[in-house]
């Protein structure tokens, strides 16, 4: 095994999972939960700016650290999620893991298979192109390739469905949640020598896998 598997192998799992969390998992309280109501309710998670707006359908709201703007929850944008929805008549919404420019990722329990997943949910009317990249790299190989180092290091998807929403149809896949948050080991954006080491390994495998 080389020194880069081997790093990899000592590391990465405590980064990433390859079979699903079971239901008995605790829940991390350091979650991210987004409190913001129904549309309509008032943002209970933010405050609004006390600079007067330019019109009455223009609300501003400060700038919370790790939060996504609320301003992109309108038609065409973010799709509103509460803590304890349930998706797809499958996916209880237990928590927050992030957002992106193009979607929001929530903790959800899978209550078909009694155990977590995360859950990307996209902005309305988006094309996500990952879904089929990612079915394509996991697609059967020869046995060959089959027990190589980084087969595991390629995610892959659960599940995928559509959400009707306020805002539009927002297209939905489901994935296997990790362990940890990049930016929870992170210091000014900057990652410690280990662990910089550990991630470019794991991608190494990765990509030597393809």
């Amino acid at each position: 095994m080389s020194r880069s598997s081997k790093i990899a192998a000592s590391v990465i799992p405590a980064f990433l999972l390859s079979k699903p969390l079971p239901l008995s998992t605790p829940v991390s309280r350091s979650l991210s939960i987004c409190s913001f109501h129904r549309v309509g309710l008032s943002f209970s998670s933010c405050s609004a700016s006390t600079t007067m707006p330019r019109d009455e359908g223009d609300v501003q709201y400060n700038w919370i650290d790790g939060a996504e703007s609320l301003e992109k929850y309108n038609p065409g944008g973010y799709h509103p999620i509460m803590i304890g929805d349930m998706l797809h008549e499958r996916y209880r919404i237990v928590g927050k893991l992030g957002f992106g420019g193009y979607s929001t990722v929530w903790l959800a329990q899978d209550t078909h298979l009694k155990s977590y997943v995360a859950v990307k949910v996209g902005i309305a009317n988006w094309h996500p192109h990952e879904t089929k990249v990612l079915q394509a790299l996991s697609a059967p190989r020869p046995l060959s390739l089959s027990a190589h180092p980084g087969r595991h290091s390629i995610p892959l998807p659960l599940d995928e469905f559509e959400l009707h929403g306020p805002n539009g149809t927002h297209p939905c896949y489901t994935m296997t949640p990790a362990r940890c948050n990049l930016r929870e080991v992170s210091f000014s954006r900057l990652f410690p020598l280990e662990v910089t080491r550990a991630l470019s390994a794991g991608l190494a495998l990765a990509l030597s896998e393809l």
